[in-house]
């Protein structure tokens, strides 16, 4: 008798645990922009779509200095992960987090010149310093930061629109690795 009963309360804990994990999205929802964004356009092939057919277009390049350092962080998970990438204006990045010491990779010059128009644009800096909701159970947060705007973002499968969907698309990757 206290087997079975066991087992009940088992099946109903675990029932009621992946119950709130869903908070009502469908079942086919990704758990992370990584599962549903595209590789970084480095390693992308001709059947992936092309991530600067989103980025805004500007006249000339912008400003250098309020792109970079560019610093996207994700937080949380089932994990509790708390990983960081830091990219500089040569497209140098270093990723730290993860209890592993800082490793130091690198993007292409097209990733950096994108990355560089998308926090710069208007899209983005008019969100500094919000904070997209809901906040979902066992989902990242990633923030994406220059020295002049932050955006606060939360991943609970749904898009966050441009130009973030694009940020991340690129930085996914680097924090993935």
């Amino acid at each position: 008798m206290p087997k079975s009963y066991t087992s009940i309360v088992l099946a109903t804990l675990l029932l009621a645990g992946l119950a709130g994990c869903t908070n009502g999205e469908p079942k086919s929802a990704p758990s992370s922009p990584a599962a549903s964004i595209p590789p970084s356009p480095a390693a992308s092939t001709p059947s992936s779509p092309d991530p600067s057919s989103s980025a805004p277009a500007t006249a000339g390049s912008p400003p250098v200095a309020a792109a970079f350092p560019l610093t996207v962080s994700r937080q949380g998970g089932f994990a509790g992960v708390d990983d960081h990438a830091e990219i500089a204006a040569d497209g140098s990045v270093t990723l730290t987090g993860g209890g592993k010491p800082a490793e130091k990779t690198s993007l292409p010059a097209a990733s950096v010149e994108k990355l560089s128009r998308w926090v710069t644009s208007p899209e983005f800096t008019a969100g500094s310093g919000k904070s997209d909701l809901p906040v979902c159970n066992d989902g990242f947060e990633y923030k994406i930061a220059t020295a002049a705007a932050s955006v606060t973002v939360h991943d609970c499968g749904r898009p966050h629109g441009e130009p973030i969907d694009s940020i991340l698309a690129i930085v996914t990757p680097l924090l993935n690795a």
